[in-house]
């Protein structure tokens, strides 16, 4: 389902056994052809080296294209496997992977005839097992059986209690109780074997940003597309996905900036393919050959890169590509042609609400105080997504304070930060209003909340009420993201 990448002999490469197995028998005559040549070896396909972040198992078992069937077909008929299928870019598979880590450890200290495997499969490196089994969203986690597995009658678990709630359904359907471990401890020793992994880090100062790096933009546009190429089928899918992907590409078309004529231009002709044949513009898989590039590059593998220091986290998996997608729309609003502001924001929010597939996340983003009819400007389009984006940031901070996994070099705040904009606050904020009373659901025996947090959704006046000056955010917006 992937299209190879070539690079030197030296490069880091998978072995000629995965590569059949994760990338079709084309991509091995290719390998085999080059290797004989001594030319070249195998490496990672371009958007998996740009996004990174991949999970490297602790306790639960790292399948993917090569092992899964395998891995079922030696199951006892008894025996089950829970899976989780995420993204590494995903923030609500980051902070749940310590707790399916601790299902884990749980499940396989457990003594049982059945025998337990709890395992992940990595929905960006392995597409195409993904689509297989119907993954529609992140993180989607699937149990059943052998046979149930064998014969696609699994069972799709609901995340909304968490794994006190996934443990309920073991109890409840298999009689297996699973004792999981103290989470404080648990959560201590993963991080220790991440800072074994990747080193120990210390916040680092961070220098003044005064222009938006508009590769990162790039970069996050080119990953969303291929995760739309990847995910959807367009052909028996809903007819909205269409039109979600050419209003994506036409308000790219409007909206990057003028100063990269390029990557417009290429845009725009995307948007004209695609109005003329749909079907003839977008790749029946991923890896077929291109008729379109973005930015009219020779290949994809140019975005193989990944992100810069603006978007680049302290380890993978942080930062990246919601990193890089915030500053494509920052950035699209501030370069959109004069009144076309409201229609740009619209497309924006439409491609959010279609194609980003962290489930928690659209759900929350769609939650967002929005009337079309009261955004009437280019200046009221750059204020609602940088009010968007500070309500975000705000859920983001609580939900990485309640979990231990924010990255210690950016940590999470209202945003621009006094450093980054001294003008941009009329005085010290006195926080937004206060949230309906919420209360997080609880897990009526361990007492555990739901991981979720309420956000007070607020609207541009109240952070102007709250001690932001508008004035001073928009020219903030427009010196940074205005290229």
């Amino acid at each position: 389902r992937l299209a190879p990448q070539w690079r030197p002999l030296g490069g880091t490469a998978a072995t000629t056994m995965e590569a059949p197995q994760r990338f079709g028998f084309r991509g091995l005559v290719l390998l085999l052809a080059s290797v004989a040549l001594g030319q070249v070896t195998w490496v990672e396909p371009w958007f998996v080296t740009a996004q990174g972040g991949h999970f490297s198992d602790v306790y639960a078992k790292d399948l993917g294209q090569g092992s899964f069937d395998t891995f079922i077909s030696a199951m006892g008929e008894e025996d089950l496997l829970f899976v989780d299928f995420y993204a590494p870019w995903c923030p609500h598979c980051q902070h749940f992977i310590p707790d399916w880590e601790r299902f884990a450890l749980a499940a396989s200290q457990t003594k049982s005839r059945q025998h337990i495997t709890v395992a992940t499969v990595d929905c960006v490196r392995d597409s195409g097992l993904c689509d297989k089994w119907n993954i529609q969203s992140y993180p989607t986690l699937v149990a059943g059986k052998k046979s149930q597995w064998a014969t696609h009658a699994t069972t799709v678990l609901d995340r909304g209690d968490g794994i006190f709630g996934i443990a309920d359904w073991l109890r409840k359907n298999t009689g297996v109780d699973v004792k999981l471990p103290d989470v404080d401890q648990f959560k201590a020793m993963l991080t220790e074997r991440r800072e074994a992994q990747f080193g120990a880090h210390k916040a680092k100062e961070h220098k003044k940003v005064v222009k938006a790096d508009s590769w990162d933009a790039l970069e996050a546009m080119a990953l969303l597309l291929r995760n739309i190429f990847s995910s959807r089928n367009f052909r028996q899918g809903p007819p909205e996905d269409k039109q979600a992907l050419i209003t994506f590409v036409g308000t790219a078309c409007q909206a990057l900036p003028a100063s990269n004529v390029t990557c417009r231009e290429s845009a725009c002709e995307f948007e004209r393919q695609l109005k003329q044949d749909f079907f003839s513009a977008v790749p029946a898989t991923p890896d077929d050959d291109p008729n379109w590039v973005l930015c009219n590059r020779q290949s994809w593998n140019d975005f193989a890169v990944g992100f810069t220091a603006q978007c680049k986290g302290t380890w993978p998996g942080k930062r990246g590509f919601t990193c890089g997608l915030w500053t494509l729309f920052h950035m699209m609003l501030a370069s959109a042609p004069a009144g076309k502001g409201p229609e740009v924001l619209s497309g924006i929010r439409t491609t959010l609400l279609s194609f980003f597939d962290c489930e928690d996340c659209r759900a929350h983003f769609a939650t967002i105080p929005f009337e079309a009819g009261e955004i009437s400007d280019n200046r009221l389009a750059m204020l609602w997504m940088w009010n968007a984006h500070n309500q975000v940031n705000e859920r983001v901070r609580q939900l990485e304070e309640m979990y231990q996994d924010g990255d210690p070099s950016w940590p999470k705040q209202q945003w621009p930060s006094p450093q980054d904009c001294p003008s941009c606050r009329r005085a010290a904020l006195r926080g937004a209003p206060a949230p309906a009373a919420t209360a997080l659901m609880v897990d009526a025996e361990d007492g555990q909340p739901v991981p979720d947090v309420p956000v007070a959704r607020t609207t541009i006046e109240d952070a102007r009420k709250a001690g932001w000056d508008l004035d001073g955010v928009v020219k903030f917006l427009r010196d940074t993201y205005e290229l």
